[in-house]
């Protein structure tokens, strides 16, 4: 059932028609429907398609008194018809003007009597009076309420029923975050969807109003077409869960600028969505609902949303398919399909580490740990610092599964394409964009001053590379030559200032071409800094001095490529006098030394106008490269240990490896499988990506089909870009087992698969194994080699059909499956190896399950299981042989291993 403010949508529609002898052309109408909780309505019927969607008040009795004494709950809309019918939204116009005194409509004589309620109530309140009516005291009775709300928040009689402590359990709160920002709060935009959320997440738990929506059972942020947050709230602060709905390739308003679209009643329709979603559940009892149901009802909503705005027929449609102003259905411009199945491909989502979790408000904004892509929302700290942790796992299995099928595999988390640069690293997706949004912003502003902003990285970590694909990524394909041009100069083959103002004649040359430089100034910290001088009045005023004359630069991007440091961070030194010997008194003799040392270097750095220098970038951006991130350690003055938080440096090299490669993004690379594997587990490439390249062009060009080890270079070639002993360690590795653990693993999931939808039709899980979640990838992983695992210790081993050798399949099904005893103690070896698994992952014992806080009852011994527990153990094992049958596999005979679960 449907209750709310009401209103009158008055849309016109402009036509091409200018003369009125113009009678072959589209004219223009002016189309009044009812609108505000009325839209909502009509949306959710023409979702749902029967009788099982009401509203409590009188459409025509609501229509009649708007139009007649309400001139105040009119809204008004333009469209734009062209002359073949197409409907484009134009602009919004706002509302009618007050009556004063403003008289409220009579929700009391328009509501219709109800003898029973629905099991949802959904209430829109668009702030227009309902929230301040008596009537709301008289809301009927429903399992679970739905409350679309808007500034101003938290206000009237609505608000306090429905946190009465009889339906605050039962409420669901929609919001836009756009309401939100009209708050005195920061929330980000555009820079990663963690961030987004950390700040969000902060803002509602501590802002004195904001806080207080939070009291409800389930409060949903929509972020337009791209996503949304979910909250549910718990007994304790700290039992709170917070979830995030997203598409991977899109932050917020992102979609609807690339799509070019726009339109009123959008929270309208993305709760017409989320309702239809919630209908098909069981809403008795909102504490026992799965947050992840609500995620599910949330994506529903989002392609709903994305879908109305998406239709070419436009909404609302012209008069002439509209049956009355309090009908305003039209069927065909609804989109035909299966929300739910749809959405699930569309939409990932995602667990949020709980602000209830930090003592300090500024740590958890500054929690730039934590990665949608890695899951580690709850083991933040310790994925960093614990060996035992398997987010490391995550990460190179992904980079294997790219490495091999492209970067598609990856496009189920958050990720960034610019041209040909693809990263799912969050630190990295930040620094280009935010970089990229200064770019868009500068080009489109009239600017005689270059933009200037520094690259920094390790040496061989690709920054040209990324630079140029950002610079590429600004204009649309094949659009750059015609609008910029990308000129590298490199300082350190400088000998004078006359090369130096030669280029600069190059780039304002450029300019007076019609043309954008992107000027790539590499190695620009040579020479002990020598050439910063001559960069001062360039970068400050866009002019340069050659003997005498001052000449104008003009519109430029200055890209400063540094190479003394790998991080900006450290480009310019500590200042000494914070350590400064004579103020603060130090005995050690090494340690006035060295303080000595550092005073001589910040003053040197001052000395060639360092600090003027970094005073005059705009922005900057560090590359990382293939190798693991190194720490500084300011007591050595080095750079040699290596950073235990960075875990994303396998995906870098597995991307790089097929850009490097040159193939197509969907095709496979035809690689050795352990010579894979020893490209993005070897511990450090000595030139960086120069030294991957090396390696990967000398593969490819004595290589004609499936590359093996037997092409790589010589020893002494491959020893002069990395350790060669561990390369071919870890390319040797299990190089006997050559049985398709993947392969198993997706077997596996299928049955799991088809089980989960047997028992509901309306699970959420519809994913193919090649988008899931890496997390659950490696859950399947690991439960494929626990089976591989316990065929050896039992003697067997898997081949293909093929092998000569005599199939045991008959005998293993009849010495381990049929015979009770050696089945029940396989089932507990089976149940011990996923146990210890499931703890490795963070998981603990709970009484019920719960997916935020990784709590399963079944972590218990295998005897404590409950007996439909213990069958599904058995299955596992009953299974086996099918398994290996699916595959073209059979069991043999084979010397028996030491068991290791």
């Amino acid at each position: 059932m449907v209750c709310g403010d009401l209103i009158i949508d008055n849309h016109t529609y402009i036509g091409s028609r200018e003369k009125a002898a113009w009678k072959e052309v589209v004219g223009t109408k002016v189309i009044s429907t009812l609108g505000g909780a009325h839209l909502t309505y009509s949306l959710i019927k023409q979702l749902e398609n029967g009788d099982k969607v009401d509203c409590w008040y009188d459409p025509e009795l609501a229509f009649n008194a708007i139009r007649s004494e309400h001139p105040e709950n009119h809204a008004y809309a333009e469209w734009k018809v062209d002359n073949d019918g197409t409907v484009r939204f134009k602009q919004p116009l706002g509302y009618g003007f007050v009556n004063n005194p403003m008289r409220d409509l009579d929700y009391e004589r328009l509501h219709k009597s109800i003898q029973e309620g629905k099991d949802i109530l959904v209430i829109d309140d668009g702030g227009l009076g309902f929230r301040q009516n008596s009537v709301t005291a008289e809301l009927p009775k429903s399992k679970c309420y739905i409350l679309k709300t808007n500034q101003p928040l938290i206000d009237g009689y609505l608000w306090k029923t429905l946190t009465h402590w009889e339906r605050i359990g039962k409420l669901i709160t929609l919001i836009s975050i756009h309401e939100l920002r009209k708050f005195d709060i920061k929330i980000s935009k555009g820079i990663s969807w963690e961030q987004t959320c950390l700040d969000l997440c902060y803002e509602l738990v501590s802002h004195s109003v904001l806080k207080k929506l939070i009291a409800c059972k389930f409060l949903v942020v929509s972020m337009g077409a791209a996503g949304a947050m979910v909250i549910k709230n718990g007994s304790k602060k700290k039992s709170a869960e917070f979830a995030l709905v997203y598409d991977p390739g899109y932050l917020e308003g992102e979609w609807e600028t690339r799509e070019n679209v726009n339109g009123i009643g959008q929270m309208c329709a993305f709760t017409a969505g989320f309702t239809n979603d919630m209908m098909k559940m069981d809403v008795r009892d909102l504490e026992k609902t799965n947050i992840k149901d609500i995620l599910r009802s949330t994506k529903s909503g989002t392609l709903y949303l994305r879908e109305m705005l998406e239709v070419k027929t436009g909404w609302p449609v012209p008069a002439d398919n509209v049956p009355s102003p309090v009908d305003n259905s039209d069927q065909k411009a609804v989109p035909d399909t299966n929300l739910t199945i749809q959405a699930e491909s569309l939409f990932s989502d995602a667990f949020i580490p709980s602000p209830y979790w930090y003592k300090q408000p500024g740590q958890y904004l500054k929690e730039n740990l934590w990665s949608i892509f890695l899951n580690n929302y709850d083991r933040i700290k310790r994925s960093a610092e614990s060996k035992k942790d398997f987010t490391g796992d995550i990460a190179l299995l992904a980079a294997a599964s790219a490495a091999k099928n492209g970067k598609d595999q990856l496009k189920h988390v958050p990720y960034l394409a610019c041209h040909k640069l693809f990263t799912i690293d969050r630190i990295e997706i930040e620094h280009l964009r935010n970089v990229r949004k200064l770019i868009s912003q500068y080009i489109k502003e009239a600017n005689s001053k270059p933009f200037n902003f520094a690259v920094f990285g390790p040496s061989g970590a690709g920054k040209s590379f990324t630079v140029r694909q950002l610079a590429y990524s600004l204009y649309k394909i094949k659009d750059f030559g015609k609008h910029a041009v990308f000129i590298t100069f490199n300082l350190s083959q400088c000998r004078d200032e006359s090369e130096l103002i030669g280029a600069f004649h190059r780039v304002s040359d450029t300019v007076l071409k019609g043309k954008l430089p992107f000027v790539y100034w590499e190695e620009f910290d040579c020479s002990n800094l020598k050439w910063l001088r001559y960069f001062l009045a360039p970068m400050k005023h866009g002019e340069f001095q050659a003997g005498r004359d001052i000449h104008p630069l003009g519109k430029c991007i200055f890209i400063f490529a540094g190479s003394s440091v790998p991080e900006i961070q450290y480009f310019e030194p500590a200042n000494p006098e914070e350590f400064d010997g004579e103020k603060t008194p130090v005995s050690d003799k090494v340690t006035r030394k060295k303080m000595k040392i550092k005073r001589r270097q910040f003053e040197e750095f001052k000395t060639n106008k360092g600090m003027d220098f970094t005073s005059r970038l705009h922005a900057y951006m560090n590359v990382q490269g293939p190798n693991r991130k190194l720490l500084y350690d300011s007591d050595q003055d080095d750079w040699k240990k290596e950073d235990p938080a960075d875990l994303m440096y396998p995906v870098r090299r597995a991307l790089y490896m097929r850009t490097c490669w040159g193939i197509e993004p969907d095709e496979k690379l035809k690689m050795d499988p352990g010579l894979v594997m020893a490209f993005l587990k070897t511990s450090y490439y000595k030139h960086g990506a120069r030294s991957l390249s090396h390696i990967l062009k000398h593969l490819k060009s004595d290589s004609s089909g499936q590359v093996s080890r037997s092409e790589l270079p010589s020893d002494e070639i491959m020893s002069q870009h990395v350790d060669f002993d561990e390369f071919m360690r870890i390319a040797n590795d299990k190089r006997m087992d050559k049985f398709p653990v993947e392969d198993l693993a997706k077997v596996l999931y299928q049955k799991w698969l088809e089980k989960i939808r047997g028992q509901d039709t309306q699970s959420i899980f519809h994913h193919d194994y090649e988008n899931l979640p890496e997390e659950m990838k490696l859950d399947h992983m690991l439960s494929a080699e626990r089976i591989l695992n316990m065929l050896s210790v039992l003697g067997y081993k898997a081949v293909r059909n093929k092998d000569p050798r005599p199939s045991m399949m008959v005998e293993f099904k009849i010495r381990f499956i049929k015979d009770t005893n050696e089945l029940e103690f396989l089932a507990k070896e089976e149940h011990k190896g996923w146990t210890k698994a499931r703890k490795r992952a963070g998981w603990r014992k709970g009484t019920i399950r719960n997916d935020y806080f990784k709590r399963d009852p079944r972590l218990v011994k295998y005897k404590d299981l409950k007996a439909g527990e213990k069958e599904e153990v058995r299955n596992t094992i009953r299974n086996m042989p099918d398994h290996f049958e699916q595959l073209n596999y059979k069991i043999v005979r084979a010397k028996r291993t030491k068991l290791n679960l």
